[in-house]
């Protein structure tokens, strides 16, 4: 089945520089903001270990999703 990635996944992947098409920037994780419930937590591929809190109807970041098979 088909899910958003945690952000420590994004994290993770980003550790490896990966080359996905049509990304360029932020992505949306799974995950809350911990103080901020309308916040969710982001990541972006080309600054590895970043990750940065926006709000949930920002639409400054990409989707994209991973599979568990």
């Amino acid at each position: 089945s088909w899910r958003l990635p945690s952000i420590e996944e994004i994290k993770d992947a980003a550790k490896s520089n990966p080359d996905i098409d049509d990304v360029d920037g932020w992505l949306w994780s799974r995950d809350t903001s911990a103080t901020i419930p309308g916040n969710a937590l982001t990541a972006d591929l080309s600054q590895a270990g970043s990750a940065f809190e926006r709000d949930k109807g920002s639409t400054l970041a990409w989707v994209r999703c991973v599979s568990d098979s």
